[in-house]
């Protein structure tokens, strides 16, 4: 009884992931992980980040000041020297960002050959990190597969230190089309190689080093972004060959919906959009409309249906349903709006889109912020969705809805929605991160804490 009362104290939660708004963002987790520890630290927990010092991260922007001149990390069989710097969000939660420039001081964030060093010399130095600031947690927070590796060594590496030996981790999936897949080397580097290969009654995986994978086995409790989903990647039309591995491990696995930052995303305060409006103020969404269609350089009408897309540009967002249905819907004279980069075969489809509607289509281009926040506000906006057609799929890539501008894709269900905004039908309901969401997610923590309870009472026996 001691110990369980124990677990429902403020919890120190450290969080790992490879992107954070507002510091870098290439999806959806970036999104997430800015706005989730705002939330924990107002039910009262100590929530600290660790995320990579990109070189798009401007100290002088961001104003980071240096926590760590030199914190030593083990990498195989030889050590680099990191710097830590540091910086925050909302009410002073604390960001440590990995400054090691030879890793990520770079054009892009994800894509180069020697992703798995990078992100093991990341994983590793957050965990130095902490433990040089002494501050021992109680839940690691790993998220996607830059992360994987951090329960594989809560088991192996760090299975009889003492600094973590109250540590639980908590693995949640953002995308998990994106695993990590690397030779045997990276076990070298990453000090698990005696453990071999894992999966061998997986014959996709038998030979390969799959990170993400490592993550879900390791894990003391799994999450995904909605309990469907949850349901879904159980199977092998949405598992990604790691269905065997996720069906084994199902009584850890909890689909928890995501949510949203009402300061940052709400149309009423929003400096990003033309307009501000609210729900008591819905006819000022006809000027966001024709600031967008201005500002793409279309016709500006206002009795043509205006439809915005922001995503990557993959089989997995739908976009090839999309290539099915374009030219029928612009045969009937709507305007299309694409923000985002992706797979050369969609660039093509959409840029020649573009040259057989020009006052029709937009061709994708890079999203920035500021076009990020003016599509949803002025557009009605469409996400099929074919890879996981579940609230998943608003999630990726950070785009908030504004449901009522969905209003076409169905009827109409009663959901909490967000300010300005109409509830709307089953797969694109949408809620928030908000003291009330955020509860079933510390459950979740509190019950992976609970799995470790017999190991750590021999601990604290010991001590």
């Amino acid at each position: 009884m001691e110990m369980d009362m124990d677990y429902e104290r403020p919890l120190r939660i450290l969080i790992l992931a490879a992107e954070i708004v507002p510091f870098a963002k290439v999806g959806g987790l970036a999104d997430v992980v800015g706005a989730l520890p705002k939330a924990l630290q107002e039910l009262g927990h100590d929530v600290r980040l660790v995320m990579p010092r990109y070189g798009q991260v401007s100290p002088e922007r961001f104003q980071l000041t240096t926590a760590l001149d030199a914190v030593p990390v083990n990498m195989g069989h030889y050590q680099e020297q990191v710097r830590v710097l540091q910086g925050s969000i909302g009410q002073g939660v604390p960001v440590y960002m990995i400054d090691a420039p030879r890793y990520f001081d770079r054009e892009n964030i994800y894509g180069y050959t020697d992703d798995g060093e990078r992100f093991i010399l990341f994983c590793r130095s957050a965990l130095e990190t902490v433990r040089t600031l002494d501050w021992s947690p109680d839940i690691i927070h790993c998220n996607d597969w830059q992360t994987g590796i951090v329960p594989n060594w809560m088991h192996i590496v760090y299975h009889d230190d003492p600094f973590f030996a109250d540590a639980a981790t908590v693995y949640t999936i953002h995308n998990l089309a994106y695993q990590g897949i690397f030779g045997y080397r990276i076990l070298e580097v990453a000090g698990v190689a005696t453990g071999g290969f894992l999966y061998p009654q997986i014959v996709e995986l038998a030979n390969v080093v799959d990170i993400m994978g490592r993550g879900i086995l390791f894990a003391d409790a799994i999450t995904t972004v909605s309990e469907r989903y949850a349901q879904e990647i159980l199977t092998p039309t949405f598992g990604e060959k790691l269905d065997p591995l996720l069906r084994s491990r199902r009584d850890h696995l909890f689909g928890i919906l995501n949510g949203i930052d009402y300061q940052e995303m709400n149309p009423a305060t929003d400096r990003y959009i033309h307009t501000q409006f609210d729900c008591a103020s819905l006819d000022k969404r006809a000027a966001n409309k024709r600031a967008l269609q201005e500002r793409a350089h279309l016709p500006v009408r206002s009795d043509v249906p205006l439809i915005g897309m922001i995503s990557r540009l993959a089989d997995q967002k739908g976009f090839d349903l999309i290539a099915q249905i374009a030219q029928p819907l612009l045969a009937q004279g709507i305007q299309l709006v694409v923000l985002g980069i992706g797979d050369q075969h969609y660039h093509e489809i959409f840029q020649n889109l573009a040259a057989r509607y020009p006052e029709q289509v937009v061709r994708p281009r890079p999203v920035d912020r500021h076009a990020l926040r003016q599509c949803p506000h002025r557009a009605q906006r469409r996400r099929p969705g074919r890879y996981r057609s579940t609230v998943r799929s608003q999630h990726r890539r950070g785009q908030w809805l504004h449901l009522r501008q969905l209003r076409s894709l169905g009827t109409i269900r009663r959901n909490r929605a967000r300010p300005g905004s109409l509830p709307l039908q089953g797969y694109l309901a949408h809620v928030t991160t908000t003291r009330h969401e955020c509860r079933p997610f510390l459950a979740c923590l509190r019950r992976a804490l609970r799995r470790c309870l017999p190991q750590r009472h021999q601990v604290s026996q010991k001590r």
